[in-house]
């Protein structure tokens, strides 16, 4: 089956429901506009033809990544779900639902995911029977948040105890190159990034240097600046040796080319972040035909948010020339929403061929329903 058959495959949904996991963090993930303290996490449920299929929201509690926070992307949810529910729906119409309301990409990716798993159930195919991946794996970096210079040597040490050699730190104004020049003098990993999650003014003369300071010390230098400042970017990426990268900025494929239009731009795909699995990959698609590059990063997914992570990362253009965020689910909970969770070996995830299938959602941890 080609992947443009799959996408018109119909399914009957015969029930829709929308239940909360509450996610117990073993430590705090600190960065630049807020700390992650707790991890309430949205689950679409779509039932059909015998079968259930499962999505992952991996939405923050509140809107420091993003405007999605828990409630918004339950509300949204809501109100695609009582539009397919009862009714015959193909990946491509429910893409068509989706492209009538804008934003709200978060909870457009878990509703996504639960309806191709529900499609893949149906036609006994997994992902890549109509994906072809470029690789088998794919080199990783540990992302740390921020911390004492205690905290980030731990987490350092536990990568390096992994054989993950790439490191990217959380940085904001005021505490940026002290990080830096204690990872690289203390550890020397092969390849050091950073990421400011959009802290820095680029119209400010202080914050201007220290990320012209900061970027000398660094490979790559990950949205220094506010989401929408795509053009101040590409004038920082003139000043740098460093690679430039864009996260929350690229939201849509029309970001992304902007963006390609005036610099050559690395993005950082989080596929809900641009709406879900179809757009991450139309998304890679552009970026390899403009021959540039990208890398997969990650919101604190369970194992099962990470599937489509996987899918993505194992494309052509992605994670080849820069490593991708994939920590495995069991560094940051003490539960998980699958299973078997993801492998590190030698610093690298391999590419799991029979994805969905070789994992299975823990359905058992679905407790707390809020919809209908």
């Amino acid at each position: 089956m080609k992947f443009e058959e799959i996408l018109h495959e119909k399914i009957r949904i015969y029930r829709a429901e929308i239940y909360v996991v509450d996610l117990e963090m073993k430590r705090e993930f600190a960065i630049s506009r807020g700390v992650i303290k707790t991890k309430n996490v949205p689950v679409i449920k779509l039932t059909g033809a015998g079968l259930k299929g499962f999505g992952e929201i991996p939405v923050l509690q509140e809107p420091i990544y993003s405007a999605e926070f828990l409630e918004s992307t339950i509300d949204f949810s809501k109100i695609v779900l009582e539009q397919i529910t009862g009714k015959e729906i193909s990946i491509s119409e429910l893409l068509e639902i989706h492209e009538s309301y804008r934003g709200n990409n978060f909870a457009k990716s878990g509703i996504e995911f639960a309806l191709w798993h529900l499609i893949l159930q149906k036609v006994g195919k997994g992902f890549f029977d109509f994906l072809k991946p470029s690789k088998i794996r794919f080199r990783l970096q540990s992302s740390i948040g921020i911390g004492s210079f205690e905290e980030i040597g731990a987490h350092v040490k536990w990568a390096f105890g992994k054989g993950i050699r790439a490191i990217k730190l959380k940085i904001k104004p005021g505490w940026s190159i002290e990080p830096v020049k204690f990872v690289k003098e203390k550890f020397a990993p092969e390849f050091i990034s950073v990421d400011a999650n959009g802290s820095f003014d680029p119209f400010d003369e202080k914050h201007w240097k220290e990320i012209l300071d900061v970027s000398e010390l660094v490979d790559e230098i990950e949205q220094p600046f506010i989401p929408k400042a795509i053009y101040m970017h590409s004038l920082l990426s003139k000043k740098t040796r460093a690679a430039v990268s864009l996260d929350e900025s690229i939201e849509t494929l029309i970001d992304f080319r902007e963006a390609a239009e005036l610099f050559d731009v690395v993005v950082n795909i989080k596929p809900p972040r641009v709406g879900g699995l179809y757009n991450s990959l139309k998304l890679a698609e552009e970026i390899k035909k403009r021959v540039l590059h990208a890398f997969i990063g990650g919101m604190l997914e369970t194992t099962w948010g990470r599937i489509q992570n996987m899918v993505v990362a194992s494309m052509p253009g992605v994670c080849e020339k820069f490593p991708g965020d994939f920590s495995p689910a069991s560094e940051f909970y003490n539960e998980d929403l699958a299973e078997p969770p993801f492998e590190i070996k030698n610093g690298y995830i391999e590419v799991d061929p029979n994805a969905p299938f070789s994992f299975r959602f823990k359905e058992e941890k679905l407790q707390t329903r809020v919809y209908p």
